[in-house]
């Protein structure tokens, strides 16, 4: 008895999440303002914070930072002296004191 209640029960939790789920695409204009659903808000974050990290790559001078070093740790023959993480480390330590004289230039 106790088991066929069970099933029903978990049967019946699909319609009851559908009934109560969000809308999947809302978008209204009130007085030249549009208003988004919060799932397309979300899906809009998700996607600029997945392409970030490949923005900063592209757009800096990390990425030739980071080969410069290991180019150097090859060329002193030691391979796996400096971890990788060190290297990523001073990669971006010097990046961020490259950028940073920079923009304090502009301020």
């Amino acid at each position: 008895m106790m088991a066929r209640i069970c099933v029903l029960l978990f049967a019946l939790m699909p319609a009851v999440s559908v009934a109560n789920s969000l809308p999947i695409v809302t978008v209204t204009e009130t007085d030249g303002a549009t208003q988004y659903s919060l799932t397309l808000q979300l899906l809009a974050l998700m996607t600029l914070l997945t392409l970030l990290p490949a923005m900063v790559l592209a757009l800096t001078s990390f990425v030739r930072i980071i080969i410069v070093l290991s180019l150097l740790r090859q060329a002193l023959g030691t391979m796996q002296t400096p971890p990788n993480q060190v290297l990523l480390g001073l990669a971006l330590v010097s990046h961020v004191f490259h950028h940073g004289s920079g923009i304090l230039r502009h301020l």
